[in-house]
């Protein structure tokens, strides 16, 4: 766990990661440093705070989501967790960074959450946004026309660096 972490770690004063899988947060929790620059949240990022399900794949410990309509992974939609979310554009406001690196890999809510940062425009107080993209994962007669959309607005944001993965 925090193989992509270590990756950056050493190039940014302060890293928050988010993990709500239990066994993951336990692990990054155990494998990352402790010299107060790295803060791990057992919360799943939303676009509120609160609460949400959260589908835990049956796979293994990758793939779990908040998108019931998710096809990979193997999850267990009949038994969801029930999970603390936070907004995260609110938390994105919340930081006092000079330069902020958002790496998205959140199974699908990417396009939720992103929607969300832009229609408040918290986009703008990021540098670099890394996000890794799951509409070809997830079975919604929408999915396809939002992910252009999305794709479409944030390669027009002039002061972002735009990195995506699928």
């Amino acid at each position: 766990q925090g193989d992509i972490f270590r990756l950056y770690y050493g190039q940014f004063d302060e890293y928050h990661l988010f993990e709500i899988h239990p066994v993951n947060h336990k692990k990054l929790i155990e494998s990352l440093p402790k010299d107060g620059k790295v803060y791990v949240h057992n919360n799943a990022v939303w676009t509120e705070n609160g609460t949400a399900e959260f589908y835990l794949s049956q796979h293994d410990t990758y793939g779990s989501t908040m998108i019931k309509e998710k096809q990979s992974g193997r999850i267990d939609v009949n038994n969801p967790h029930i999970v603390d979310t936070v907004d995260f554009s609110n938390f994105i406001l919340s930081l006092d960074a000079t330069y902020l690196h958002v790496k998205m890999d959140i199974e699908g809510a990417e396009y939720a959450v992103l929607d969300k940062m832009i229609k408040d425009d918290t986009l703008r107080f990021v540098d670099t946004l890394e996000v890794e993209f799951h509409s070809h994962k997830i079975k919604s007669s929408h999915i396809k026309k939002q992910h252009d959309s999305l794709l479409n607005h944030l390669t027009k944001l002039e002061n972002l660096t735009l990195i995506t993965h699928s």
